[in-house]
């Protein structure tokens, strides 16, 4: 048997698909928490309040629990299966997840 780095997987692609992920979803909850978080903390409107209180509600939910919509969902949309689709649906859902936290700490400045 000969050993060598033939029995390793190939690494690049993975790095490549997580540095796509983070990037998009980072990109995507700063762009749309800061947007929002500058209107609920600049803006006077009615149902701010009440918006707020909705926005932090959303956060209080295990991602866990909503798997199986989530999925259904994808599957739905053709955002589910090989190649970059699959990506663009991961980060829009844990952009979906993330962007309500953000929001909230964004309204604080």
């Amino acid at each position: 048997m000969k050993m060598g780095l033939k029995e390793y997987p190939n690494i690049w692609p993975i790095t490549l698909n997580t540095l796509f992920l983070a990037l998009g979803v980072t990109g995507l909850v700063v762009f749309v928490s800061t947007l929002g978080g500058y209107a609920l903390s600049r803006m006077e409107f009615k149902g701010r309040v009440g918006l707020m209180q909705f926005i932090i509600a959303l956060h209080a939910f295990p991602s866990i629990i909503l798997l199986i919509a989530l999925f259904v969902i994808l599957n739905h949309l053709g955002l589910y299966g090989k190649g970059i689709m699959t990506l663009v649906g991961i980060i829009l859902i844990k952009a979906g997840l993330e962007i309500p936290m953000a929001t909230w700490i964004i309204k604080g400045f």
